[in-house]
């Protein structure tokens, strides 16, 4: 089965999310880009902050890059910072049920 992915989207992420590109977390709000589709077989979906898709574009990387070794965007966190913070404003300190 050869490899295919579907147009790529941009959108509000509803939930904390990972970008592939640079590792670091696309916040709850944040517009990101998202793809989908087959590659080595498996279905796959890949979430970029919508810069780090624009720098790939730009390097003529979009499709061969090391996942987490991009540069995140200014004022982005890390995905640790980001759950802590998530934690430490959920009324229930983070916990579900």
């Amino acid at each position: 089965m050869g490899n295919f992915f579907h147009p790529m989207t941009e959108q509000a992420s509803r939930t904390l999310r990972q970008c592939i590109c640079c590792a670091y977390a696309i916040e709850k709000g944040e517009r990101y880009c998202k793809q989908s589709g087959v590659w080595e077989g498996d279905y796959c979906t890949n979430h970029y902050h919508t810069a780090c898709w624009a720098a790939l574009l730009e390097e003529g990387a979009a499709f061969e890059f090391t996942p987490g070794e991009g540069d995140p965007p200014e004022g982005s966190r890390s995905m640790a910072d980001a759950r802590a913070a998530l934690k430490s404003t959920s009324p229930d300190g983070g916990s579900h049920g």
